[in-house]
């Protein structure tokens, strides 16, 4: 597989456009580097989700972690930094657990329960249609939202 194969057309423009000096590089190598990491974390990489704002993240299985979701998101983009440092400072709760950070790819290796929560989003919601869900959300007039003592 290419990297077409994991990454949309979208992405890839974004990536060009906003850094052009290390996109080509980092697309070059990037199912190289992709094989190297299933290779290293022991990932059978079982479905992908190529729409990621700014990357891609893979699914699988490892042997060394169990159900994993991979982000990868370019080593040069500030939005991996930044992902890193949620992992590693926000508390447990907010934040799945971190198992891997592979710099030279841009990789993170965390739980499979942000995966399986972006599933379960999208099979509430499918294409972004709002549509209400007891115990979780509906539509309500300020009305209704007061009369619940705005919980």
């Amino acid at each position: 597989m290419s990297y077409h194969d994991y990454i949309s057309e979208a992405t890839l423009n974004y990536l060009m456009q906003q850094y052009p000096e290390h996109t080509p590089g980092w697309l070059a190598t990037f199912t190289d580097e992709v094989h190297r990491l299933e290779e290293m974390w022991g990932v059978q990489v079982e479905g992908y989700e190529r729409d990621s704002r700014f990357g891609t993240i893979l699914y699988g299985q490892s042997s060394r972690y169990g159900k994993v979701a991979v982000k990868i998101v370019p080593w040069f983009s500030p939005r991996l930094r930044g992902e890193v440092y949620c992992y590693q400072h926000l508390p447990y709760r907010e934040m799945c657990p971190l198992y891997a950070v592979d710099e030279k790819l841009g990789a993170i290796a965390d739980a499979i329960t942000v995966a399986k929560e972006a599933i379960w989003l999208y099979e509430k919601f499918g294409e972004g249609e709002y549509q209400d869900i007891p115990g979780l959300c509906k539509v309500a007039s300020r009305a209704e939202i007061a009369e619940k003592n705005y919980s």
